[in-house]
């Protein structure tokens, strides 16, 4: 089985891939994200298997906006679905969400409803259980969560992927939260055999 993770968000929008057959460690895994930022739309060469960097697609208005970023993301899980089993963990709502949370929901709405046309199961994992999962504590800010994806992959990737900027940022957070909902997702689905 492949299990997604997903780190969904409405500016970067991130998920993580891992087959459950290969051991549960970083250079197993691959990713992809979404970026509105030029310099961050390429590949990266980070020892993981692979990390793709892609536009965001142009949109009219937030509907098509939300359509297009679910089916960018979900189109080659699709076709992968005829192969072998899939299934993704998507990270839920924080409870301190704050700001454009209507259409927020209305963006991870449509990713599900995709999920749901398309029929591939997902999961809904709480944010608390992705930090504590990383780091032990249900409460961790983005650089406790970088700090442990560093201490476990000896990967750096705010180094490697941008040198010049101070503290931890997206699309970099992105990747790190998505890794974790992926191994918390493969763990979980090892556990029930």
């Amino acid at each position: 089985m492949i299990v997604v993770g997903v780190d969904y968000s409405m500016t970067c929008p991130a998920l993580c891939f891992m087959d459950t057959n290969n051991p549960l460690e970083f250079q197993y895994s691959g990713f992809q994200y979404l970026s509105e930022k030029k310099g961050e739309q390429r590949e990266w060469d980070v020892g993981a298997a692979l990390l793709i960097g892609l536009p965001v697609p142009e949109y009219e208005n937030n509907v098509d906006r939300f359509s297009k970023i679910a089916n960018q993301l979900l189109a080659p899980w699709i076709r992968q679905i005829e192969k072998e089993p899939v299934k993704f963990y998507i990270e839920g709502y924080s409870m301190a969400s704050k700001g454009r949370v209507f259409e927020i929901a209305e963006h991870a709405g449509m990713l599900k409803f995709f999920l749901h046309h398309y029929e591939v199961p997902y999961e809904l994992v709480p944010p608390t259980t992705v930090k504590k999962f990383a780091t032990g504590k249900g409460n961790a800010d983005k650089p406790k969560m970088h700090e442990a994806f560093v201490n476990e992959t000896g990967v750096n990737l705010m180094e490697k992927m941008f040198p010049s900027r101070t503290g931890v940022s997206s699309p970099v957070s992105d990747i790190v939260d998505a890794y974790y909902i992926t191994k918390y997702g493969v763990s979980v689905e090892k556990s029930r055999g």
